[in-house]
């Protein structure tokens, strides 16, 4: 935990000078490739898999924004991999393995009680 609040640090100091609102967008952008490769890989896929590919495709949303040395692309890259790590294990720990239909019982039932929600 140490290292992941380590690297939130730098890379917080290095979105936020090269771009200001970058680093809110990362957060949507991880949570966003989680919910994805949970959905990409329901029926098959080691977490291996799901867990490159929320890497990569979050490192490379942020490299489109901002130029990084090689040194910020291997801590972005890292941290949004504890990140993707903790953020998957609380929610497994929370609502099993099979989160992703739990999620959508929920937003089901969200819907029907809100008629505004779909």
């Amino acid at each position: 935990m140490v290292v992941l609040l380590l690297l939130a640090a730098l890379i917080y100091a290095v979105l936020t000078a090269k771009d200001n609102g970058l680093w809110e967008k990362v957060w949507d952008q991880i949570f966003a490739a989680v919910a994805a490769a949970e959905e990409k890989w329901k029926a098959s896929g080691s977490g291996d898999d799901k867990r490159r590919w929320v890497v990569n495709t979050v490192t490379a949303y942020v490299t489109a924004r901002v130029e990084l040395n090689w040194i910020q692309r291997l801590a972005v890259a890292s941290f949004v991999g504890g990140v993707a790590d903790a953020i998957v294990s609380e929610i497994n720990e929370k609502l099993g393995k099979s989160w992703t239909d739990r999620v959508r019982e929920i937003e089901s039932d969200l819907a029907g009680r809100f008629p505004g929600i779909a």
